[in-house]
């Protein structure tokens, strides 16, 4: 959606937002390896087990989650995809979830088909290469449109792709596919209000309410709605200060940039509601039903960033990295902690943005940067900002801590930036220089206070240690920004000579951000990501029986010791009693915390459901066929069976095998549909009875084929069908009514898009308004 024709310098940008990137990807891409934790895996049974000596070696449950959580998701997706099937179940874990309805599961997101059509462990690479030149290039257009020159859009187009937030959310696909829309929803929104003057071309309302449409929809269907929310409210601050600042438009045309992304924001509800309606049926029978209380706010804000943990804006490393085996900070005490509070964006980044604070007045760019900067630390931070969403957006309450919202603080700072870097360019002749040494001595005195204020917050006994251990950190930091300081100082006097800013800018960003985040990445060969194994060759025999898995303990600072823990056995089609969701039934949690008596989630998470014991009641209950665990056990009622990779596999007496046989499906494909069971009746009136932990979930019907036509059953209480005689085969089918109501809306939605898309094309009324700093 360009708002002016690309030049050859324009298209060489571009060519250099496909490249950078691969700073970060480029290393797994060319050697054949994985944009996953592979190395995890081998401390996991049946592939290895943890560190002998009990050390935390390297292990962040988050990038686990890469592994453990998408790899699978994206596996059971991609298989049932390519064999015609939109994937409604998941029947792998929790004794069978929804799966569609889960929204990280993005099983709709549009550019989701490089899962589907690569190989899926290497797909997470080309997924996230895929973004990151995506996020950059609307960055920049975005900064473009909003009459910035080359150089500074070129720097922050490459400050967003190489951050360090967007590095540590790499390997977890949705963060990053829910990000990468933000520019583009800000691009529309300001292509849609150009004010007087100039050339750049105005989109009428109903074409950037339709693209803009759709860019929220990629939001939502992209699998993180925390994220989302973020980014809706990052661009709620652009419009409305497009509303309040003085500026050339006057009148009601002042309120339309916050008018076309409410419309923006309705219409990419519409079109995602295939995703989103069925969430919203989960959300009422999920297992998150935190209600906004006053305690459940003090427990949520409490979660947020540690004040002493400011000093990582500048210094990522202060509390050590997990790259170089651990990470010592404060609040949680877990490597885990590094990912979620990390918000560095580089020391030039900063530096410019100094400069661009002091032309907030002048600039529409530098103040969203500004605003979006101060709220996103005021939510991070866990402050009282919090509080009307905590209490007034349905959702929040269930959202993840706070520090998410560093994707604001990050995007603020990164405006900021481009807008300092063009104050320079406009103010030569006026010597702007002359504020540079300024800029960068307020930085370094803010450094000297955090770093400061973060030793005097360590216990007695660790200061001495701790202020020694920085002395590099604080070392490299003054290196960069005497480096920043001087080539910015070049950049602002015209010594480097024009158009040469943009590679000052990308060379002091590939040494500060390269240095900071290569080798951060775990990745692993392709061939050992979740590469079979003797046991899970033996466990896939099972069929549509269960298994459960006895993990022994579930930490966040170490290896857990725990035998394919969720939902690692999904992706070898086993199918199990535990689980690992965002979202799932309720009613399966409680019934397996009444058998067992006990919360079977670790404290650690709440997600994780993980039985801890072989109870004869959930054995019966659940279909359990085996049951596998670390070291012999000792009950009866179990058979010891096998001894395979370490792993003592046990078989339950008198198991009860589920009454389907492998799916006889109705059209005939050459995959089973994760969404039914089948049973062949020959032709036999007879009633088919299915083993469950909990009564049927909304959404599942029987049906029976008669004549080659399907005829649906009520289910009985006890997931009971009575199946007429002449039935060929009878069965479950799951079919939810949500599903349904949001694809008709969904094609409604996209359909209206397309209508206001065809509409009149762009027209140049109004020139746009005049240039509020000065170009050179």
């Amino acid at each position: 959606m360009p708002s002016r024709r690309p030049s050859p310098a324009d298209l060489l940008a571009y060519l250099s937002l496909l490249f950078v990137p691969l700073l970060w990807v480029g290393p797994p891409l060319v050697t054949g390896a994985v944009l996953l934790p592979v190395s995890y895996q081998q401390q996991i049974s049946p592939w290895g087990s943890p560190p002998a000596d009990g050390g935390i070696g390297r292990w962040n449950a988050l990038d686990w989650d890469a592994l453990a959580y998408f790899l699978p998701s994206r596996l059971i997706s991609a298989t049932s995809l390519r064999s015609g099937h939109i994937p409604l179940w998941n029947p792998y874990e929790l004794c069978g979830t929804p799966f569609l309805a889960n929204v990280q599961s993005a099983v709709l997101y549009p550019l989701g088909f490089v899962f589907w059509l690569a190989p899926t462990a290497m797909a997470f690479g080309l997924s996230a290469w895929l973004h990151l030149f995506l996020l950059g290039l609307f960055t920049y257009g975005f900064l473009r449109g909003e009459q910035l020159d080359q150089g500074p859009s070129m720097l922050g187009a490459w400050a967003m792709q190489l951050s360090g937030w967007t590095l540590v959310w790499l390997e977890l696909p949705t963060f990053l596919q829910v990000a990468t829309w933000l520019p583009l929803l800000m691009w529309v929104v300001s292509s849609s209000q150009r004010g007087a003057g100039g050339s750049a071309p105005r989109l009428p309302a109903g074409r950037a309410a339709a693209l803009g449409g759709m860019s929220v929809a990629m939001m939502l269907l992209g699998g993180h709605l925390q994220i989302a929310f973020y980014c809706l409210l990052t661009a709620g601050i652009f419009a409305l200060g497009k509303a309040v600042r003085p500026a050339p438009v006057q009148g009601p045309r002042r309120w339309f940039a916050l008018g076309v992304l409410v419309g923006s924001v309705l219409l990419g509800c519409l079109a995602a509601s295939a995703q989103m309606v069925p969430a919203l049926e989960l959300a009422r029978w999920g297992h998150r039903q935190e209600s906004p209380t006053a305690a459940g706010y003090a427990a949520f804000a409490g979660q947020g960033m540690p004040p002493q943990h400011l000093v990582t804006g500048v210094m990522p490393d202060f509390y050590g990295n997990p790259r170089s085996g651990g990470y010592w900070g404060p609040g949680r005490q877990q490597v885990a902690s590094y990912t979620e509070l990390c918000c560095y964006g580089g020391v030039l980044v900063l530096l410019l943005a100094a400069l661009g604070l002091t032309y907030v007045r002048q600039s529409p760019v530098a103040a969203t940067g500004a605003a979006c900067a101060v709220v996103g630390w005021l939510l991070t931070l866990g402050s009282a900002a919090n509080a009307p969403f905590y209490f007034l957006v349905p959702g929040y309450a269930r959202f993840g801590t706070p520090s998410r919202a560093l994707l604001m603080v990050v995007f603020g700072q990164t405006l900021l930036a481009a807008a300092g870097a063009q104050s320079l360019l406009g103010s030569r002749a006026q010597g702007g220089w002359r504020r540079v040494p300024g800029a960068g001595l307020g930085l370094a005195a803010t450094c000297a206070v955090l770093v400061g204020f973060a030793v005097a917050s360590l216990p007695q006994q660790l200061q001495e240690p701790a202020a020694s251990a920085v002395l590099p950190q604080v070392l490299r930091f003054a290196a960069l920004v005497l480096l920043s300081a001087g080539a910015v100082y070049a950049v602002a006097s015209g010594r480097l000579g024009p158009r040469r800013d943009a590679l000052v800018y990308l060379a002091l960003l590939l040494l500060d951000l390269g240095t900071f985040g290569l080798g951060y990445l775990p990745t692993g060969p392709a061939s050992e990501a979740l590469r079979p194994t003797a046991a899970t060759r033996f466990l896939s025999q099972a069929g549509l029986s269960r298994v459960l898995f006895l993990s022994e303990s579930w930490p966040l600072d170490r290896t857990p010791r725990a035998v394919l823990p969720p939902n690692l056995p999904s992706a070898f089609g086993i199918n199990t009693v535990g689980g690992y969701e965002s979202l799932y039934l309720r009613a399966t949690k409680e019934a397996m915390n009444q058998i067992e008596g006990a919360d079977t989630s670790p404290p650690t998470n709440g997600n994780l459901v993980m039985p801890r014991r072989p109870d004869p009641r959930l054995l019966r209950r659940a279909a359990v066929r085996y049951v596998v665990a670390l070291r012999p056990l000792d009950q009866a009622g179990l058979r010891a069976t096998a001894q395979l990779d370490g792993l003592w596999i046990y078989e339950v007496e008198g198991w009860v095998p589920r009454p389907a046989t492998p799916p006889l499906l109705r059209d005939k494909a050459s995959q089973p549909s994760v969404n039914q069971l089948a049973v062949a009746t020959q032709g036999i009136a007879c009633e088919l009875r299915d083993v469950s932990l909990v009564p049927p979930v909304p959404g599942w019907r029987g049906y029976a084929l008669v004549d080659g036509r399907e005829h649906l059953i009520a289910l009985g209480p006890d997931w009971s069908i009575r199946a007429p005689a002449k039935a060929r085969a009878a069965g479950w089918v799951y079919k939810p009514e949500s599903y349904k109501v949001g694809l008709f809306l969904s094609l409604l939605g996209v359909g209206l898009a397309c209508g206001l898309a065809a509409g009149r094309g762009t027209r140049r009324g109004s020139p746009s308004e005049p240039q509020l700093i000065a170009r050179p």
